[in-house]
């Protein structure tokens, strides 16, 4: 199946129920707009689910849009932009995020 199209799938099957992340402080619905095609194109691009809402990515991509980061030369996104929820937000012991160690409860 075409990567697009599967991309669409995933994205019709997903928006249901889906909450937002909380958008940053300063967005505006022209951001939005702004937004919208460009997490299109990326999750297009890197065969992610087209719905940015979507509870698997475990990513603020509205944030990263916002900071004007895009994913490296292997598709790695910032980890600045992980959910807590993230399955690699710690790794050996060290926050992802703040780049400080933090254990496990």
């Amino acid at each position: 199946m075409d990567p697009r199209e599967l991309a669409r799938m995933r994205a019709l099957q997903s928006i249901a129920n889906q909450e937002a992340l909380p958008a940053p402080q300063d967005w505006t619905p022209e951001k939005e707009d702004e937004f919208r095609p460009w997490y299109e194109q990326q999750a297009t691009q890197q065969g992610l689910d087209l719905n940015p809402n979507a509870r698997e990515h475990f990513y603020d991509y509205r944030s990263a849009f916002n900071a004007g980061v895009q994913p490296d030369e292997s598709g790695h996104w910032p980890s600045e932009f992980k959910t807590e929820e993230h399955p690699r937000y710690i790794l050996d012991g060290m926050n992802t995020k703040t780049g400080r160690f933090q254990f496990l409860k």
